[in-house]
């Protein structure tokens, strides 16, 4: 079966926020006459992205991933205009925490940005995926960012997630 691609915009809430839904229930669109009256929690990216950390969260399925490639792409452009780095990472096939310093932290584009004063923007995609548990993965990467606390103001970090259990200390 083919896979359907729908380019919708894709608007975000926080876990704690409130989201309205119309009798038929679809989402009052946030960018329409009353959008902000009904769904004054719900934003677009545009408006969210200066957080230094992001998470991603959904039901299976949902278009996460394919959401995170978009964005990724975008940032790339923007990015690289600006002088800024990108790092996408898929999570799903690493099962040790050795591949994942290398593929993280061993990176080109982390590497540049620890030379440079260049903001680096980092996509970990599929966290619920990781072989390693998501606590561990936690407590990996909560440590191994404090070792870059003098440059961390000049990092993004954007995690996806499957709804459920994330673990995200203060770097």
């Amino acid at each position: 079966m083919p896979s359907i691609k729908y380019p919708w915009k894709r608007f975000w809430c926080p876990r704690t926020g409130n989201l309205n839904l119309s009798a038929s229930g679809y989402l009052w669109d946030p960018d329409g006459e009353y959008g902000s009256i009904y769904n004054p929690d719900v934003k677009g990216l545009a408006e969210i992205a200066k957080h230094p950390v992001l998470g991603l969260l959904g039901e299976p399925g949902i278009g996460k991933s394919f959401t995170v490639e978009q964005i990724v792409e975008t940032a790339k452009c923007v990015l690289t205009a600006e002088n800024g780095l990108v790092l996408y990472l898929n999570l799903n096939a690493i099962g040790i925490e050795e591949r994942l310093e290398k593929k993280l932290f061993g990176s080109n584009e982390f590497k540049s940005w620890l030379a440079n004063k260049t903001p680096l923007h980092i996509f970990l995609d599929s966290f619920d995926e990781c072989l390693l548990s998501i606590p561990t993965l936690s407590r990996f990467l909560s440590e191994e960012f404090k070792n870059f606390q003098q440059r961390i103001f000049f990092c993004v970090l954007h995690v996806v997630h499957m709804i459920g259990l994330l673990v995200l200390r203060n770097f």
